[in-house]
């Protein structure tokens, strides 16, 4: 009889190359439809722009038990290029490429932020391939990522895809209001997050070592109204566990690394019942999967999961919440208020459980540049001597210049 490790990577394949299958089809539809344009003709035309921004920080830190700090920080600086050129009726080839500056440092040029070639039809849609926004993030973190903070938002930071490399995406929307469509998928990708702990799969802002053997899927939809919005998505991430040098030199039973799977199911909504206020909330529900790998006497990968030894797989339920309010209360001025919730689904000392709020106030100077102060508040559930307040003050620098 097969064991569930068996049926479990079956069922994982033939998902996948359902999913594959689709979007191959998509991008045949694609280029049967598009036009051959042959030489370059006096009509076409290549659009560039630069643009960027520039959001350094200067941060009070007091950690209850551990004294304060004061320290320049970086709200995630960042330029690039953008390049879009049309070759028939209502197509259009698109590249990006996006790099973090490093204020807080040397000013540096960091990681890339996004690094993606697309081709956009206006009534089929857009396929991109590279390193994108990823369509969870889209649906349902973008509603609530409203505050002048590297880790906005965050609740969702502590476990949340933000912008994912090696990834295929498929986007249909209508332009303004109406319905909205994304789906993509990872094959062998680098997220980003801690390191191999608890938070295996992060990728957020934070730069570290990460999986270069994941796969995922993720589909989702919105609906925008000019009052309203509302979003809804699925994301599936798999990290198979590897074997390094040496395995055959492991016994039977030794326990390997791990192979992991996380399920997010999320939901995020938006209300603007004025022109000057703005209410979100966003939320998401990730199951955690994990298994125990196993090597065999003659150094093979096995994974003995059964019903008789359900012991060595590993289930966790997390939770993010984010609720955001945005005010313009003068000309010029705006008041960001929000609420954030982390719940790891781990008990005592070890637990990453969180709840906190943050306030920013902000004087729009002009198109390009703002100033702000921003207060945060962190505390962590269970440890009592764990509380986090930053005060913040900053400047935001926002240019986007076309070249050509």
């Amino acid at each position: 009889m097969k064991t569930k490790n068996k049926k479990r990577e079956e069922n994982r394949v033939d998902c996948r190359n359902v999913f594959i299958k689709a979007l191959t089809a998509f991008v045949l539809l694609v280029f049967a439809h598009a036009p051959y344009a042959g030489a370059q003709t006096e009509g076409d035309q290549l659009d560039v722009s630069v643009y960027g921004r520039f959001w350094p920080r200067l941060t009070f830190k007091d950690e209850k038990g551990a004294g304060s700090s004061t320290d320049i920080t970086d709200a995630l600086s960042r330029v690039g290029v953008r390049a879009s050129s049309g070759f028939g009726d209502g197509w259009t080839g698109i590249l990006v490429g996006e790099w973090d500056v490093d204020l807080e440092a040397n000013g540096d040029f960091g990681d890339a932020r996004k690094a993606y070639a697309a081709i956009k039809n206006d009534r089929l849609g857009m396929i991109a391939i590279g390193k994108q926004d990823d369509p969870h993030y889209n649906m349902i973190a973008a509603p609530v990522d409203v505050f002048y903070h590297r880790s906005s938002p965050l609740g969702y930071d502590n476990e949340g895809p933000f912008r994912t490399n090696n990834l295929f995406t498929y986007t249909f929307s209508s332009d303004g209001e109406g319905l909205a469509f994304q789906a993509g998928f990872q094959a062998n990708g680098n997220l980003k997050g801690d390191g191999p702990s608890e938070n295996f799969f992060r990728n957020n802002a934070d730069v570290s070592g990460g999986s270069d053997n994941l796969d995922a899927m993720v589909v989702g939809a919105s609906y925008q109204h000019s009052m309203f919005s509302i979003g809804l998505s699925y994301l599936r991430q798999e990290f198979d566990g590897f074997y390094g040098e040496g395995v055959s030199e492991v016994t039977l039973g030794t326990i390997g690394n791990r192979d992991r799977t996380r399920n997010f199911f999320g939901v995020a909504a938006s209300i603007k019942p004025t022109d000057s206020v703005y209410l979100a909330v966003a939320f998401q529900n990730i199951g955690h999967e994990s298994y125990n790998n196993y090597i065999d006497e003659k150094g093979t990968p096995n994974n003995p999961i059964d019903d008789e030894l359900t012991s060595d797989k590993t289930d966790q339920t997390r939770r993010t919440v984010d609720v955001v309010f945005g005010w313009d209360f003068m000309p010029g001025y705006t008041a960001l208020a929000g609420w954030f919730y982390y719940d790891d689904d781990v008990e005592g000392s070890d637990s990453g459980k969180l709840q906190g709020t943050n306030l920013t106030f902000v004087k729009t100077l002009n198109d390009h540049v703002k100033v702000f102060t921003e207060w945060v508040r962190t505390d962590y559930s269970e440890k009592k001597a764990d509380t986090f307040n930053t005060f913040s003050f900053g400047i935001r620098f926002d240019f986007n210049v076309r070249i050509m």
